[in-house]
């Protein structure tokens, strides 16, 4: 085990015991390159654990359009190292649907331990 794996387990323990399990769930249809014919639907679905953020980063939300108020920020380790949550990924937060609208991993080596995930209704 790398020690940037043993971080990922590490921090995949903490987050564990202090927040939530989320479901990240995208589905896509994919254009075939040469034909242009759309393929049959993709469903990729990550699973981690979450712990919702006191605000988040304000040139984020500016970007976005979005306050924190309707897109909560969430900490989020994946349970297979390296993952990260897909964009436009459908979740529940807080009994809510959520949509991912910005990710941002936290990856020293190239390979994500955790990300910080802004979600909006």
């Amino acid at each position: 085990m790398s020690a940037y794996a043993a971080k990922h387990a590490a921090a995949l323990a903490k987050v564990k015991a202090a927040g939530q399990r989320i479901a990240f769930t995208r589905v896509d249809r994919p254009r075939n390159v040469d034909t242009g014919a759309l393929g049959a639907l993709v469903t990729r679905t990550v699973g981690a654990y979450a712990l919702g953020l006191e605000g988040g980063d304000p040139a984020t939300y500016a970007k976005l359009g979005l306050t924190f108020s309707v897109a909560p920020s969430l900490l989020v380790v994946c349970e297979t190292y390296g993952d990260v949550p897909p964009n436009l990924a459908e979740c529940q937060w807080s009994g809510s649907k959520h949509t991912v609208r910005d990710v941002k991993p936290f990856a020293p080596d190239g390979v994500p331990i955790t990300c910080t995930v802004v979600v909006s209704r």
